[in-house]
């Protein structure tokens, strides 16, 4: 059998197209032919998506509810992967207890009246079973919530939310026969029904749960709740994402929404403070708690006034001095910095030096701790760990240490975490210059990228570092892939493994390695 020596084919890309039966592209299109659409997490966010956005015209142009003042919503994601939404809607004109009924229902449509509504309902809007038919409910850990008690009328609750119109049998309301888990048969009425709006049920033929806040408590509640954010899982700083959340941020889509939004903030002390200090001597000696002894708040027109009554002030004729009691929250430079004009007057500069970042201000000040034990870490690591590790650890730091400066880290250990590149670039020539080095860093840098998206999503300059030109491995991420292996590793297992061999194997082994170099 005569070897090929032809160096041109060596590592040369191969990749075989879907139509080759057996190869991975095959496979993967065969999966992909046998998911259905709730398998389909990127289908599910895409439906959801127009969903939403049909539903907030409804709400907002169409005026299903009357006219609206503002909303606002926010996306969340279940255990099990499935989005949802949360929406809160200010309406313009309030809903009366005596009207709640019109736009919202707790009970089952007529089945005569209307048969579409009331399969909707069936199979939507029913909790449970929970209670003393399924204690072992999840819903059961925080309290039993259903069945409530039946009402003849809404009435308001104790706890912001109305008491909605729950009719009995006996009193003309009407039932249902859902199917549980094991084929059993239950008959559900009106106490097991959740809040709905009868027209956004039938339009989206899904579960939509409609509550009316009608007050302080309930409202707060829900905003707080909307606006809570990713369930997280804290080690330093770390949540998991689903693949479902995954589709919906790679597709786009908004997590939360607000009309209106706030364009143009009020004006606060603070903002009349910088603007006094640009057309006023004295108050730019003056601290930002100082402030009210010399000067009155003009609520209206948003400014400061000179006090016209009080002690004058020796050292500056027409300044009065009063005594009187002011309240500031604890902001640390507020305190020290005097007759600042700006945020960055205020925050970034030091001794009257201007600093880049407000991190770097805060550092200067003694606000912020260092990263002396992260340095201390990738010290230790540089010893210990091979390279793969290496750079792998520096990346965790990145994405889950909320490193204060990662460039200067990155400066320091460039050498240490590129060590394999350079090396491998001092075999073709002896000595290195600027631009080879700074060819071999942006490898290194591509290499930490890819972990860094891998694990935290993000690019290097999120986290203060450059992001790499790319080069052309990267043009293919799975030839990329193929060859992501340590040489030094894998011929340190040949040398140890191929001994420990039995005949057999070693015959496959060389079998395999011959027809690699023929091909």
């Amino acid at each position: 059998m005569q070897q090929d020596t032809n160096t041109e084919n060596l590592e040369r890309l191969v990749i075989l197209p879907s139509s080759f039966t057996g190869g991975p592209r095959y496979m993967h299109e065969r999966t992909q032919d046998a998911f259905s659409s709730f398998d389909r997490h990127d289908i599910i966010s895409r439906v959801l998506h127009l969903k939403m956005k049909l539903m907030i015209d409804l709400l907002t142009k169409e005026k299903v509810f009357g006219e609206t003042l503002c909303f606002m919503y926010s996306v969340k994601w279940q255990k099990r992967g499935l989005p949802h939404a949360h929406i809160l809607l200010w309406l313009v004109h309030k809903i009366r207890p005596n009207d709640v009924y019109i736009i919202i229902s707790a009970e089952f449509p007529n089945p005569n009246e209307d048969p579409i509504l009331h399969n909707i309902i069936k199979m939507d809007m029913v909790h449970g079973p929970c209670g003393s038919l399924k204690t072992n409910s999840p819903c059961m850990q925080n309290g039993q919530w259903f069945p409530k008690a039946m009402n003849q009328q809404t009435i308001t609750g104790e706890d912001g939310y109305p008491n909605y119109r729950r009719s009995s049998l006996q009193q003309g309301g009407f039932a249902a026969e859902i199917r549980l888990r094991g084929q059993q048969q239950m008959v559900v009425d009106n106490r097991w029904v959740v809040p709905y709006s009868p027209v956004l049920s039938k339009t989206f033929n899904a579960h939509i749960n409609v509550e009316m806040c009608n007050s302080v408590m309930s409202v707060k509640y829900i905003c707080k709740y909307v606006n809570k954010g990713s369930d997280q899982a804290e080690f330093q700083s770390g949540r998991y994402i689903s693949s479902s959340e995954a589709v919906w941020r790679i597709l786009s889509f908004p997590i939360n929404e607000r009309f209106p939004r706030l364009e143009y903030p009020r004006q606060t002390t603070l903002l009349a403070f910088f603007q006094l200090c640009q057309i006023d001597e004295f108050a730019k000696t003056l601290l930002y708690d100082e402030v009210p002894a010399y000067y009155i708040y003009d609520k209206q027109r948003g400014m400061f006034n000179r006090r016209k009554r009080g002690t004058p002030v020796d050292s500056s004729p027409g300044i009065f001095k009063d005594h009187v009691l002011g309240r500031v929250y604890m902001v640390h430079p507020l305190h020290i910095v005097r007759g600042p004009i700006s945020f960055d007057a205020l925050l970034k500069q030091v001794d009257d030096m201007q600093h880049p970042t407000f991190q770097a201000a805060c550092r200067e000040r003694g606000l912020m701790d260092d990263d002396q034990h992260w340095d201390a870490a990738l010290n230790e690591a540089c010893v210990s760990d091979n390279l793969r590790r290496l750079r792998h650890l520096f990346s965790v730091m990145l994405v889950f240490c909320a490193l204060s400066d990662a460039a200067l880290l990155w400066q320091k250990y460039q050498n240490n975490l590129a060590e394999d590149y350079i090396r491998d670039m001092h075999q073709s020539t002896n000595d290195l210059n600027n631009q080879q080095r700074q060819v071999i860093f942006n490898r290194c840098l591509n290499e930490i990228q890819d972990i860094v998206l891998s694990i935290g999503g993000n690019s290097l300059s999120y986290y203060g570092l450059p992001d790499p030109p790319s080069y052309e491995e990267r043009d293919n991420r799975e030839y990329s892939a193929e060859r992501n292996y340590d040489s030094t590793e894998l011929l340190n297992t040949l040398r140890v493994g191929i001994p420990a061999l039995t005949n057999e194997q070693r015959n496959i082994f060389h079998r395999v390695c011959n027809s690699v170099i023929i091909l």
